[in-house]
């Protein structure tokens, strides 16, 4: 069936379904919000009823009550519910909690009031679930939180009813479809956080004890910096020293954390015995290794029981579902978690030993920690093999520095896989509890640093230095030698370095270097780009950064601090083409350096105003544009699909491009109040601005003229025979008015040119259906190049921006189950031969910076290697009467399955040499950047320009000096020896 016949048919299905669509929404809240209730107060408020509340003698609840089976609330006596079914005595909220619920804030919850009968047939029981979970979480990590002082209210709380309601909500969590595999993770969270009879070790208490102290007693932050890095059974000896010296007042403190050290030091049970009683697994190699040693497994060489208790753990994943008892599975999740405790124990004890431990020994304990760390659901089974293979790869000689260097690369993914898959389950609920107390977003950093892979990626930091030394690359942060600092883009930047807690609130400058939470869509020009997480590797954004060599890193956990104590410093980062990174402190060498690179190494956009030809202004359909209208008569964006659609019929939607000149004729003919046309208008202002010398003036003068400017584009009148033209137009390429929806896009003469790329500056207006609001959004996408942001990317290198001329690109909206963009190159090793891919769930993925499923191609072989799995927590899909919703993503662990992956090798193969603006000079392949789509497993042709990287990176005697340093070694490693220490 044709493209545009599929898209309708598909369009209008959409229509006759759009009631169970529209159910699995996420709205402000996750879910569950109820109309006509109160209204809530502002967000402080809110945040300090929760203080309120923790300090309430009676905490969440106002009085004590009967909550009987038949729906009655009777004051306390005995037997007061044997009459109504029976019931359970405990806490009723007050009148706070009872509004912050009705408006889905699930605080207060009490396990006795859940059934497994009536939980579980609630649309939204997974977001209630998280929300109980996280709560549980708070209740440990803050001396239980706002049930601090409820915990002393007679009556309020029965442990055994919330242990009994909780053993049987976890049963009735095992029976969910789903949860032992694809959301494996969030099952074991619930078994390790919601009562059910079983004690877990208190180890965010004491962190949390520890923090608590070291607010009060600085003196105190070496001892808390290692409890929270490599707790030991000799730490506790070392607190209660420090306590004879220290505070009067936190003597108590001192002695109640010494006591939680010496629990979390030893062990809890022996958790091989209990293996071989519950008579674990098919196969009973394992237990009988467990039963050799359980008589006094405490005694065994510390390695043996690292070893046993990882496989134990990847193996209780790997047979749960095999167990038809869910008591079965229980028993056995709870021993999983005893094992994690066992092994993270263990695991900190065999950080001792790495100095006299072997590259070999060393990477024999990294792929036993990602087998553990795959037995608590940290990693997916796909995560698993690649690192697998990554870590036989590394054992089988002989192995090369450049092998060996290569795959601890990939190795150090295993830290960003395990926080995106917390992420994944967690983020939604836990950006929403935030609102009402910051603690709350403490959960998957103090998730990750209780679990094996803080003693895993210490083993793996080691290595990774080890590879370093042995090439010269090297990793440098305010001098000294370190791991942690993933290069995103390359770059050489000198600014002032500052925190961003909120990107959508923080005032960004061209000179600043930001630590972000991860990289944000609609960030503006900055000098440096510092993020937590490294987001995926094609979104616009990157993509600019990548342009104009802005340098961008990614920053593990463990360095944030000494970055924060550098916060409101001039700082300057650099990263080489190579992978070296340095952030160092400004001087006088670098300050004379950057005021002579001003002079030298600008560059600007140069737009070819001869070649313009603004006197056509009828809508053309692809078939009447072509390559060469690219800058003449419309943007790259509609003269290449014009091209593309000549070459690939089938593959690319169709689409109606309103040229540059339809734009140019509506300034030229309509004035201002005082009578002047708007582009004179425009002409003048741009002469005006550029003589203002005050900075904070001539941006407060510029965003006020810009807004003006995109006002007047909104508001001028358009001619009716232009309007009768889209209309026919419209209806000859699409069909009847409503019966179709439109991607609506800027498209200028100022973007993808040699070197300038503009990736996201501009407006897209998604999915439009009706003629009416395909007109409104023609007007935004016009006044969208003049925005703020846009101007400012681009006024830095560019004269006369009077000629930004916008064409108006109108595509035919296409439902794509999964949506990408593919850069034929491997963005971080530059090697042709590969193929870089960012795939998202639903429409316009990866270029928003989503977690995204990225992989690596390898054009000949056909080869995936894992970059990252998709993780993002929502999808965009297109709505019937337009405009898009988001939905809850179910992010799968191969999100392209093996013929789309094919069809994306062919179309990269192929693409060269059919399309001749795709080679350079010498008639070479240029490397693309190609934006796509699948509908029913049929590729889907988006976008395509050159992907364009800085040549000010490429020229830059510092950058290069640093590369000269790398040296591409082919000998063998050996992994026998022990790794020089940094």
């Amino acid at each position: 069936m044709p493209l545009k016949k599929s898209l309708l048919t598909l369009i209008i299905f959409l229509f006759w379904i759009s009631p169970s669509v529209t159910a699995a929404t996420f709205s402000s809240a996750p879910a569950g919000s109820v109309d006509n209730v109160d209204e809530l107060p502002e967000p402080e408020t809110l945040r300090s009823w929760i203080e309120q509340i923790k300090n309430n003698q009676r905490g969440p609840f106002k009085r004590i009550r009967w909550f009987c089976q038949d729906g009655e609330i009777l004051p306390p006596k005995s037997y007061a519910c044997r009459e109504h079914g029976g019931g359970v005595q405990h806490g009723e909220w007050s009148e706070q909690v009872k509004l912050l619920r009705q408006h889905n804030y699930l605080i207060g919850n009490l396990l006795a009031d859940l059934s497994p009968d009536t939980f579980f047939v609630q649309p939204d029981w997974n977001d209630r679930l998280k929300q109980i979970i996280l709560e549980q979480f708070l209740r440990e990590a803050d001396n239980g939180w706002i049930f601090r002082q409820a915990r002393y209210y007679r009556g309020a709380i029965q442990s055994e009813d919330e242990n009994w309601h909780g053993h049987s909500l976890l049963l009735g969590l095992l029976q969910q479809p789903k949860l032992l595999n694809q959301h494996f993770l969030l099952l074991r969270e619930a078994v390790r956080l919601l009562p059910h009879g079983q004690d877990s070790p208190p180890l965010t208490a004491m962190r949390q004890l520890a923090q608590t102290i070291e607010e009060q007693d600085p003196a105190f932050t070496p001892l808390r910096i290692k409890l929270h890095s490599q707790p030991e059974a000799t730490d506790a000896t070392a607190v209660r020293r420090h306590a004879e010296t220290g505070l009067a007042e936190l003597q108590e403190e001192y002695l109640q954390l010494a006591e939680l050290i010496s629990e979390v030091s030893q062990p809890q049970i022996d958790p091989f015995h209990a293996a071989q009683q519950l008579q674990f697994g098919r196969d009973t190699r394992l237990i009988k290794m467990f039963a050799e040693k359980s008589n006094d497994s405490v005694e065994q060489p510390v390695a043996d029981r690292f070893t046993l208790a990882c496989q134990l753990l990847a193996q209780i994943r790997t047979e749960l579902a095999g167990f038809s008892s869910d008591r079965k599975q229980l028993r056995l999740l709870d021993l999983s978690l005893q094992l994690e405790f066992e092994l993270y124990r263990t695991a900190n004890q065999l950080l001792n030993k790495l100095p006299e431990a072997t590259r070999r020994q060393r990477l024999t304990w990294v792929g036993l920690g990602v087998d553990a760390l795959y037995g608590t659901g940290m990693l997916s089974t796909r995560e698993r093999d690649d690192l697998s293979e990554s870590l036989q790869t590394l054992l089988t000689a002989p192995v090369s520095v450049d092998i060996y260097q290569r795959e601890l690369g990939r190795l150090v993914r295993l830290t960003r896989w395990a926080e995106n898959r917390l992420h994944y389950h967690f983020e939604t609920q836990v950006s929403w509890l935030a609102r009402l107390d910051s603690a709350f977003q403490n959960f998957v950093p103090e998730r990750l640093r209780s679990s094996p892979l803080l003693p895993i990626s210490r083993i793996i930091d080691g290595l990774q230095t080890d590879s370093q030394q042995l090439r010269g690359v090297s990793q440098h942060l305010f001098g000294a030698q370190t791991t942690g600092l993933q290069p995103l883009n390359p770059g050489l930047a000198r600014g002032r370095l500052e925190i961003v807690a909120d990107p959508q609130r923080h005032r960004f400058t061209a000179e600043g270097i930001y630590l972000l939470p991860e990289t944000v869509e609609n960030l503006p020009p900055v000098a440096g780009i510092l993020t937590r997480a490294a987001g995926n590797s094609l979104s616009h954004i990157q993509l600019l950064a990548r342009n104009l060599g802005i340098p961008n890193i990614a920053i593990s956990n463990h360095l944030e601090n000494e970055l924060i104590g550098h916060a409101g410093e001039i700082i300057v980062v650099a990263v080489s083409p190579g992978g070296v990174v340095q952030i160092a402190n400004d001087s006088a060498e670098w300050r004379h350096r950057f005021n002579q690179q001003k002079t030298t190494d600008e560059f600007l956009i140069n737009p070819d105003l001869d070649k313009l030809d603004l006197q056509q202004k009828q809508i053309l359909g692809l078939e009447q544009i072509g390559a060469a209208d690219s800058g003449r008569i419309a943007g790259p964006k509609g003269a290449n699909l014009g091209e593309l659609k000549k070459i690939y019929t089938q593959l690319v939607p169709d689409a109606l491009v309103i040229p540059f000149g339809r734009f140019r004729s509506l300034l030229n003919n309509n004035q201002t109040p005082d009578g002047q046309n708007l582009f004179n208008w425009m002409s003048d202002n741009y002469r005006r601005l550029e003589q203002i010398s005050d900075s904070d003036e001539k941006r407060q003068q510029t965003a006020h003229f810009l807004a003006s400017l995109q006002e007047q584009i909104k508001i001028v009148p358009l001619p009716e025979e232009f309007l009768a033209e889209l209309r026919t137009a419209l209806e000859k390429h699409f069909g009847p008015d409503g019966s179709f929806g439109v991607f609506v896009r800027s498209d200028t003469n100022v973007e993808d040119l040699p070197n300038f790329t503009g990736a996201g500056l501009n407006k897209t207006v998604p999915h439009v259906v009706g003629f009416d609001n395909i007109l409104a959004a023609i007007r935004k996408v016009w006044a969208s190049p003049f925005s703020l942001r846009a101007y400012s990317w681009r006024q830095a290198h560019m004269r006369s921006p009077e000629h930004v001329y916008a064409s108006v690109l109108l595509m035919l909206s296409v439902p794509a189950e999964k949506s990408g963009v593919m850069a034929t190159t491997d963005l971080f090793g530059g090697d042709r031969e590969q193929i870089h891919v960012a795939t998202n769930e639903g429409v316009g993925g990866a270029v928003s910076g989503q977690r995204a499923e990225e992989i690596l191609i390898d054009k000949k072989t056909g080869q995936v290697r894992l970059l990252a799995q998709a993780s993002a927590t929502q999808k965009r899909i297109l709505l019937p009467t337009g405009g898009i919703r988001k939905v809850t993503a179910e992010a799968p662990p191969q999100l392209l399955t093996k013929n789309e992956i094919q069809q994306l090798r062919e179309m990269a193969e192929l693409l060269p040499s059919r399309f001749p603006s795709l080679r350079d000079e010498q008639g070479l392949a240029k490397p693309a950047d190609i934006e796509f789509g699948f509908l029913d497993g049929n590729f889907v042709l988006f976008q395509i320009r050159p992907l364009l990287e800085s040549k000010r990176v490429k020229k830059d005697l510092y950058l290069s000096q640093l590369d000269a340093a790398i040296e591409v070694k082919t000998q063998s490693i050996d992994l026998e020896a022990i790794p020089a220490e940094p």
